[in-house]
């Protein structure tokens, strides 16, 4: 057989993060972030494929992971005269900055006030013993603090003016993971290298993020066959998410680029042409025959 060139086959998968689609690995199911997906033969090895691409086509990813959540809802307080360090959990949800000191006042000892600069959107701690907040506080982005930060005496109290402005912006994108479809991309939070899309969050909580490669971005499959990989969707740091059991949709998109060739005819198709030859010759005799018998 001659090679003559390359036939693209384009194959579009469709996944959703349901135990219909997959099996949830995340160890509270209602998470459905890590998913472990099973197709047969997605991929084979055969020798007449040369390369394949592949994306991530389109996805839709709800906004249902909260603000504070299980990665910075925690406030470590040292206080020297005891001396101990008590750590303050909140509930997980969408916080602003006046539920915030709601829910931080009802946790911190009484005496302990919690307030807001409005002009500068930095937070103000004032207590009547001295306190340090620790900088393991996972609240640490959220609040407006790295590192440990100590309150001054000013006048009877303990004052502590956060030095970074707070924070209570939702995720700014979502990382689409696969260890089995490594892109070789990375992002600044860690050092994995199994990112395949990173996905800007353009909602607002309690809505969808909408996502399509317009760009046609495609990524070289380096390995020669496919049928089990798992799907996971984490913030920068490799965190994953808790959608709160509300479905993400997304599908996959494979071009497989295969060597043409110019086949050998058959023995049944040589056969068939030279009986057909044949035929006509004989067909071509007795007409002439006929015609020399009438003249």
């Amino acid at each position: 057989m001659t090679t003559v060139g390359l036939v693209k086959e384009t194959s579009i998968y469709l996944f959703s993060t349901s135990n219909l689609s997959g099996q949830i690995m995340n160890a509270d199911t209602e998470w459905k972030s890590q998913i472990l997906y099973t197709v047969p033969d997605m991929i084979v090895d055969d020798e007449d494929i040369e390369y394949i691409e592949y994306c991530v086509n389109n996805a839709q990813i709800p906004v249902s992971f909260y603000t504070i959540n299980d990665t910075n809802n925690r406030m470590s307080i040292y206080y020297p005269n005891t001396p101990t360090t008590v750590n303050y959990d909140l509930d997980y949800g969408n916080y602003n900055t006046t539920y915030y000191i709601q829910q931080m006042n009802l946790l911190t000892p009484v005496g302990m006030v919690i307030t807001l600069n409005t002009y500068n959107s930095k937070f103000t701690f004032t207590y009547t013993q001295p306190f340090t907040l620790l900088g393991t506080s996972s609240q640490h982005k959220v609040c407006g603090f790295l590192g440990n930060v100590s309150a001054t005496l000013i006048g009877s109290d303990y004052v502590l003016n956060c030095p970074r402005v707070c924070n209570f912006l939702s995720l700014p994108r979502v990382i689409i993971r696969c260890d089995e479809l490594s892109a070789n991309q990375v992002v600044g939070g860690d050092n994995g290298n199994n990112v395949l899309v990173c996905i800007p969050n353009n909602s607002r909580p309690n809505g969808m993020i909408t996502y399509d490669n317009t760009n046609n971005q495609m990524f070289l499959f380096s390995k020669p066959t496919l049928s089990r990989f798992v799907i996971s969707f984490t913030d920068d740091y490799g965190n994953l998410l808790n959608f709160n059991g509300v479905i993400s949709y997304f599908s996959l998109q494979f071009n497989i680029y295969r060597t043409f060739k110019e086949k050998v005819p058959s023995f049944k198709s040589i056969l068939s042409t030279v009986n057909l030859e044949t035929l006509k010759r004989v067909q071509e005799t007795k007409q002439n025959k006929k015609i020399i018998a009438n003249t």
